[in-house]
């Protein structure tokens, strides 16, 4: 993140693709002092608490953790009786905040 904001095209968007990306990510921009999104459009991901105060509330994608364990406890239980184990999709919902 230090290195996109320190290049001469400076991005005006950023999305993030993994929790503690966007934790990292939007540290660095509060550090920074960054005025969200009028200098960075910030789509962050998970919906911990924190997210709805931050900066006017961080715009973000949310998974239901519970759907993402049940699949996950499904999957190791194929594992462990060697039945085949595919990829599964988790449904996620943008929630629209200040920060994009």
């Amino acid at each position: 993140m230090t290195h996109l904001l320190d290049m001469k095209n400076v991005p005006d968007a950023l999305v993030c693709g993994g929790f503690e990306i966007s934790n990292g990510a939007l540290e660095t921009c509060l550090t920074r002092q960054l005025e969200l999104p009028e200098q960075l459009a910030f789509v962050g991901y998970g919906d911990p608490a924190y997210n709805r105060w931050i900066s006017g509330g961080t715009t973000t994608i949310a998974l239901s953790e519970q759907q993402l364990a049940c699949e996950a406890v499904r999957m190791l239980q194929n594992c462990a009786s060697e039945r085949a184990v595919s990829p599964q999709r988790i449904s996620a919902e943008l929630i629209l905040r200040h920060s994009a």
